[in-house]
């Protein structure tokens, strides 16, 4: 269920002002109230030991890409937050581009329960690098505190 009409404008828009992940490079390919894409070219700044995407670049993925599926199904008067978050790491990260998938599982008022999957196309095929879920946390603006 959306609680906000005017969600996939608010995604765009806060996507757009999100400065951690236009610093990583990553890059907002489809948004609906069903699903988030995004997309991230791994530059050498984001590999470690032999060359593999670094575990804390694709948990990073995950949780933007969650937290914005949360967001595309939140109240319009509101923030969402990171409450919990799981990764479950499958494969390493080899490939020059990755992709994370993230959709809302359960939306309340205060809680919107979302996954993700992070993978990268490998000879024609999809190869799953990590699974995610995230318990995304709803507050409204006028409770922040800044």
């Amino acid at each position: 269920m959306q609680h906000n009409p005017d969600a996939l404008a608010e995604v765009h828009t806060r996507f757009a002002q999100n400065a951690f992940s236009r610093h990583l490079g990553i890059e907002l390919v489809s948004a609906s109230a069903e699903a988030i894409l995004l997309r991230l070219e791994l530059l050498p700044q984001h590999r470690q030991n032999l060359g593999f995407a670094h575990g804390g670049l694709l948990a990073t993925l995950a949780d933007v890409c969650m937290g914005f599926a949360a967001v595309a199904n939140a109240r319009p008067d509101s923030h969402v937050l990171t409450g919990d978050l799981r990764i479950s790491y499958l494969n390493p990260a080899t490939g020059p581009v990755v992709w994370a998938k993230g959709y809302p599982i359960k939306v309340g008022s205060r809680l919107v329960f979302t996954e993700a999957e992070v993978y990268q196309e490998a000879e024609g095929s999809q190869k799953l690098l990590c699974k995610a879920s995230a318990s995304m946390v709803v507050v409204a603006k006028a409770d922040v505190r800044r």
